[in-house]
């Protein structure tokens, strides 16, 4: 798991506002086909301090297309959705909102990472909101907002719900098909999940649309603070680290330019290799701990070997 080390770096929580009515439709939505995945648009606005509250979500269109393991939004439906709410109340498409009903995947999948970037690189646009919904027992939601979209990477994010009904939805006349809203009488039992970060490349794998994250090539002039760091970490590890250990995978964030990579094999024995990136990532140091210790000597022109060593040190009994 990709996350961020207490110190000395502090990562706010990200939040996700949304009035009840719009979570309403998702629940509405998911449960009328609640054995394949469904989706929908997430329209709304963002704050200065980067927090987007969502004001309308939508239904799919009448092309959208319904699979067990995937979901693909009509895109005439979203693109005129889209210009209607636009012209009508000034807000734009934030994000989506997609359903994994009952497979077990309670998280993104690589695939929908995969889906994201390229939206975000196609479209220029580096802030995106995903809802997920699962049924476990009862249909839960969890939000995740991205750090940059066209990297792939979230942040922790937690769901703000507001209370009655969207002024946006209330102000609608019925013209706009995708825009239908929940049915009356008492909703459908919701719990609100909060998420932790993700990346392509230790998201779990749901089939269509996953993509390799060893084949992405980072954006110049895009990504902030260590971001740009840890691309260039798992660039490496997708090449290297075999996929089968990647579940005992842990990077940890130091500070803007240098990261801490933890392997545990078995109980006992664990890798640590620390590396600095100042726009050419090197490996500058690494040593397994714990039963037959060993401290590797780097080379720092060549990481991907480096690396390798380190992982066959750590795998030698």
């Amino acid at each position: 798991m990709l996350r961020d080390a207490a110190s000395p770096i502090r990562v706010r929580q990200a939040v996700v506002r949304v009035y009840a009515s719009e979570l309403d439709v998702l629940v509405d939505e998911m449960h009328r086909h609640r054995n394949v995945e469904t989706g929908g648009d997430l329209f709304g606005l963002w704050s200065h301090g980067d927090v987007p509250t969502v004001f309308l979500a939508s239904r799919p269109g009448e092309a959208a297309v319904r699979q067990r393991l995937s979901f693909q939004q009509d895109v005439q439906s979203h693109r005129a959705t889209e210009q209607a709410v636009w012209q009508t109340f000034g807000v734009q498409c934030i994000g989506m909102w997609h359903s994994h009903h009952s497979i077990g995947l309670e998280v993104l999948s690589r695939g929908d990472l995969g889906r994201t970037m390229r939206y975000a690189r196609r479209s220029n646009r580096s802030r995106f909101v995903d809802l997920l919904g699962f049924h476990r027992d009862h249909w839960h939601v969890r939000p995740f907002v991205y750090r940059d979209a066209g990297l792939g990477r979230t942040r922790a994010t937690r769901l703000e719900v507001l209370p009655g009904i969207s002024p946006l939805r209330a102000a609608l006349d019925g013209s706009i098909a995708s825009l239908k809203g929940p049915p009356v009488g008492p909703p459908l039992r919701l719990t609100v999940l909060p998420s932790e970060p993700q990346s392509p490349l230790l998201a779990p794998k749901e089939g269509k649309g996953d993509i390799d994250p060893a084949s992405l090539k980072p954006l110049s002039g895009r990504g902030r603070g260590p971001w740009r760091a840890v691309h260039a970490v798992e660039q490496v590890i997708a090449s290297v680290v075999p996929e089968s250990l990647r579940e005992q995978l842990q990077l940890d964030v130091v500070d803007d330019s240098t990261l801490a990579l933890r392997l545990t094999k078995g109980q006992g024995r664990t890798l640590i290799a620390m590396f600095s990136f100042d726009g050419t990532l090197t490996l500058g140091a690494w040593q397994v701990v714990g039963a037959s210790p060993v401290i590797g000597r780097p080379q720092p022109d060549d990481v991907s070997s480096s690396l390798q060593q380190a992982i066959a040190a750590l795998e030698s009994p």
